[in-house]
């Protein structure tokens, strides 16, 4: 059995129609100040997603499993929903306190490996001709033990901090815009 002073958090995260981030984020803002007035409320937090520049993450703590259900129940909250309608992408998934009892969501199914080479084969093709065609002619008084020693680092450094994290990016904005297609 939980105690009844077991504070507990709702995140929830929306994601803005092009253009609108702002907006989301004033809306956000507003639905937090409008939780502060509820019985139980502790403390609130609203931020930009940083790895979906376009998602709008606010969470809200109550004091109590009981406050947050109440303040879930309420008119305002489901009045100030309403208000994001026009602002975000996609349909809100609502999850209940009886869905929370093993029924969280998980990460979907793993990439297939053949679209995972295809990713770090673009990743690598970049930062390996900017070897081949700058880096390399520097070092062709070396062995080639030493070339390949002196440029692999470049590349893998490259691919891991700056080619993949704008691959996934590049991929999660063509999902978003996809979804948004079709929810028009």
């Amino acid at each position: 059995m939980q105690p009844d002073n077991l504070t507990v958090t709702a995140r929830v995260a929306r994601t803005a129609v092009p253009g609108r981030l702002d907006d989301l984020t004033e809306w956000a803002h507003g639905f937090t100040g409008r939780a502060q007035s509820f019985p139980g409320y502790r403390e609130s937090k609203v931020r930009v997603s940083e790895r979906h520049r376009r998602q709008v993450v606010v969470e809200i703590t109550f004091a109590s499993p009981h406050d947050l259900i109440r303040w879930e129940d309420s008119k305002e909250r489901q009045a100030h929903l309403q208000q994001a309608v026009p602002l975000t992408i996609g349909q809100a998934r609502p999850l209940t306190p009886d869905a929370l009892t093993g029924a969280i969501p998980t990460a979907g199914p793993a990439r297939p490996r053949w679209w995972t080479a295809i990713l770090v084969w673009i990743a690598l093709v970049p930062p390996a001709m900017f070897n081949a065609y700058f880096i390399a002619p520097l070092l062709t008084g070396l062995p080639p033990y030493l070339q390949i020693l002196c440029t692999t680092p470049l590349t893998v450094a490259c691919v891991i901090w700056v080619m993949l994290p704008l691959l996934h990016a590049l991929e999660e904005s063509i999902r978003h815009w996809l979804a948004w297609r079709r929810g028009r």
